[in-house]
């Protein structure tokens, strides 16, 4: 049959097999249908009652009803204060010492030697456990009938599950919340149990009902009913765990091997199991097993599937609580005190947890705002402003628990939605620093971040070329110098009127004659030749400084072949003379349409000039020198040193390496 096999060895039953398990060991009876959140007592009390003439005789103590001159009661009986499934707890005073005790008895109908023997082991296993949240048990006797009495001190105060029912009853004021304050409960309940496990007693029906909290805060853990030992030297007094065949204890609550009645499994990891029922009531308000009937409740907690906890819960809270209901005991905590301890650590990290939750919330704003991006400016402060606040709140969460792993998780995630924004918006340098951050960037970021930089330098390269372009064709690159050059011209051209005017330079007067007017064009040429040659590297660097200096250069050659045709055909030097500054206004000209509009003006002056020369004949040689130099220092001026164009500097802007 099914129950000759370990329970750690064999398939998980079925629903039909467990139930055919559970009817060859008796339990299909009207008794077995109650209350799944009562305690099933088990049947290896019945062994205990062969053992009661072992127990000393107990003393018979004293009962009253009143404290009368002529007798003198132990106890004087009040009001009931507590009952359980076979017995019930009344207050009562304890004359010798004038102080409340709780007398715990047999209820009328339940007198016969099996409760009898429970309510017995009930008072010697507590008897052994003196600890600070174990209720000390003062005397053990008898009544007047023979009935069993157990003499323990007196609570006030609730028991545990009504305040998980209400928490807004709870005095939470020296914790954090309610929760913090639960956490210090069951912490308290573990310090007993540890305390038991070490006398070798696992108590098997660890539940909120069974732990009391006292006026004052203390916490007592109650009902060693059904406790048995893991000790042999105890054989004689106690149950022993590799008897338990049956089910035992509260169902809603119990461990997988208690619902299979697997004596060889039950022991300490036992009641760790039972603890983390306890702290499965405390985060999500009920126990972990559930069912329309006792037998549906019993497989829940012999199949005992993994808990589920809603998002609230923190997450290594949730995980004590998991693996204190692992399905096999030696998957839960190896001891009490270990849970305990993972308890005090989470109290201890939970400032760290708040932190990465709130972080959690930016980082869950900054996810929607990336998806909502719509390339202003506005949503990338916004997104980089809650990326700032999002991950210092990470930053501070794992400085205060440097081992926050959802908090290393989030804070992963929050660097790769960065660097997935910063990619969005083609920002590579941004990128590439939070890229560099990631431990463990997933493929597709890699893919983005080579591809991006792969644009960005295809880019970088037109745009090199681009600005290669535009400087090779920027008519501003040596413009200062051809300035000085046209201006030394113009100089030029207007010292032989004005020089021979100056006291002392007479001399300097020349006749104008053919003669003279053809060969004035060899000093031009030699001082636009010099200029050229000092100023080679900045004439001939780009492809319009070239144009330019070429425009120039055309210039001179058409007014040598003008005064060289005019002498062949000895046309008069004076209206030679004017023609010629018709030749500088259309060479002029016809560069700034081509080249530079800027010398429009100097075309201007050359026309008038000529125009000027035409209307006034007498004054050309005069005019002549005057409209050379106006002309020549107004080309300088155009030539002034150059600012950048506003148009050039937006497309600079906005090709810009990033």
């Amino acid at each position: 049959m099914h129950e000759d096999i370990p329970d750690n060895e064999a398939p998980r039953l079925t629903l039909a097999d467990f139930a055919i398990k559970l009817e060859t060991l008796g339990i299909n009876d009207p008794a077995w249908q109650h209350d799944v959140t009562c305690t099933l007592i088990p049947d290896e009390q019945r062994r205990l009652v062969m053992t009661l003439d072992a127990v000393p005789a107990l003393q018979r103590l004293e009962i009253g009803a009143r404290l009368e001159s002529h007798t003198s009661p132990e106890l004087i009986m009040k009001g009931t204060i507590g009952e359980g499934g076979m017995g019930l707890i009344r207050l009562a005073d304890q004359v010798a010492l004038e102080r409340e005790v709780a007398v715990k008895t047999l209820r009328g109908e339940s007198t016969d030697a099996f409760a009898t023997a429970a309510l017995l082991r009930e008072a010697l296993i507590t008897g052994i456990l003196e600890h600070p949240n174990i209720i000390p048990i003062y005397t053990l006797g008898r009544s007047d009938q023979d009935a069993p009495l157990i003499v323990m001190k007196r609570i006030d105060g609730r028991a545990w599950s009504e305040l998980i029912e209400h928490p807004e009853q709870v005095d939470a004021s020296e914790h954090r919340d309610v929760l913090e304050w639960h956490i210090h409960v069951l912490m308290q309940v573990c310090n007993a149990v540890h305390f038991a496990h070490s006398r070798g007693i696992i108590h098997r029906d660890l539940k909120p009902d069974n732990v009391m909290i006292g006026e004052f805060g203390e916490v007592y853990v109650l009902d060693w009913g059904i406790a048995v030992s893991i000790r042999e030297e105890h054989a004689a007094r106690f149950p022993l765990a590799r008897e338990v065949n049956t089910p035992a204890g509260t169902p809603s609550y119990m461990a997988p091997e208690m619902a299979s009645g697997n004596g060889a499994q039950i022991g300490v990891a036992t009641d760790v199991y039972l603890l983390g029922a306890m702290l499965h009531e405390v985060l999500t308000g009920k126990p972990p097993h559930a069912g329309d009937t006792l037998m549906q409740v019993l497989f829940a907690a012999y199949r005992a599937h993994p808990p589920s906890f809603d998002a609230f819960v923190p997450d290594e809270l949730a995980g004590i609580c998991t693996r204190a209901l692992a399905l096999e005991p030696g998957e839960r905590f190896a001891t009490v005190e270990a849970m305990r301890r993972a308890l005090a650590d989470f109290l201890r990290h939970r400032e760290s947890t708040e932190l990465s939750r709130e972080a959690s919330e930016r980082l869950a704003l900054l996810e929607r705002l990336v998806e909502a991006d719509d390339g202003s400016e506005a949503l990338s402060l916004e997104v980089h402003q809650v990326y700032v606040v999002s991950r210092f709140g990470f930053e501070q969460a794992l400085r205060v628990w440097p081992a926050n792993l959802a908090a290393q998780r989030e804070r992963e995630t929050l660097i790769e939605r960065m660097c997935d924004f910063e990619l969005g918006r083609e920002n590579h340098r941004a990128a590439a620093l939070l890229y560099s951050e990631l431990s463990a960037p997933p493929q597709t970021l890699t893919a983005r971040l080579n591809a991006l930089a792969n644009t960005l330098a295809g880019r970088n390269d037109e745009l090199q070329n681009f600005r290669r372009d535009q400087h090779d064709n920027d008519i501003n690159v040596g413009s200062q110098k051809r300035g000085l050059l046209v201006a030394i011209i113009g100089v030029f051209m207007l010292a032989p009127i004005l020089l021979p005017r100056l006291p002392g330079l007479e001399f300097l007067a020349v006749p104008l004659d053919l003669n003279t007017y053809v060969l004035l064009a060899i000093p031009y040429g030699l001082m636009l030749g010099i200029g050229v040659f000092l100023g080679r590297k900045t004439f001939f660097r780009t492809t319009a400084s070239r144009r330019t200096l070429g425009a120039v250069c055309l210039t001179y050659l058409a007014m040598a072949l003008h005064r060289i045709k005019s002498w062949v055909t000895q046309s008069p030097p004076l209206e030679a003379l004017g023609h010629e500054l018709l030749i500088y206004a259309l060479a002029i000209g016809l560069t700034a349409l081509v080249i530079d509009r800027r010398l429009f003006g100097s075309s201007l002056i050359f026309l008038a000039g000529f125009f000027f020369c035409l209307a006034f004949p007498a004054w050309t040689f005069d005019a002549f020198g005057v409209i050379g130099a106006l002309g020549m220092l107004a080309m300088a001026g155009a030539w002034r040193a150059p600012r950048r164009d506003a148009i050039q500097e937006g497309l600079d802007a906005s090709h810009r390496p990033k």
